[in-house]
């Protein structure tokens, strides 16, 4: 089954949405900084479009907590608030969570990490 990419539907307001905190000994390999997050989201996947919290991202990928968990290798689309969709696939998968890595690299999110004054390296 092919899923469309979704079109932007805001999954919760900038206000209740984007919370950062400080995270101690940030990993730090390709995809740079694991921000650690509580941002409310939206996954679209052949499931239909499922609510989710991110709890940390970089620029390739992201970790999301989430009731109903899309296979590894599916292709799914992460919407956040006032953001285009992200096109990513399912990395991998536990009990309550999973791992996606985006098709493509998102550059804004080290803008984000530059703007926050705990999300420096340690």
């Amino acid at each position: 089954m092919t899923v469309d990419p979704p079109a932007h539907t805001p999954a919760g307001t900038p206000d209740d949405t984007i919370v950062l905190f400080p995270q101690r000994g940030c990993r730090r390999g390709v995809s740079g900084h694991r921000l650690r997050t509580q941002w409310r989201a939206e996954l679209a996947c052949q499931d239909g479009r499922l609510p989710c919290t991110i709890a940390d991202l970089s620029i390739a990928g992201a970790r999301l907590s989430l009731g109903i968990l899309p296979e590894p290798g599916a292709r799914v689309w992460l919407t956040l608030p006032k953001t285009p969709a992200i096109p990513a696939e399912v990395a991998w998968r536990g009990k309550t969570q999973l791992g996606l890595h985006f098709l493509q690299a998102q550059p804004w999110i080290d803008r984000i990490e530059a703007g926050c004054p705990f999300a420096r390296e340690r």
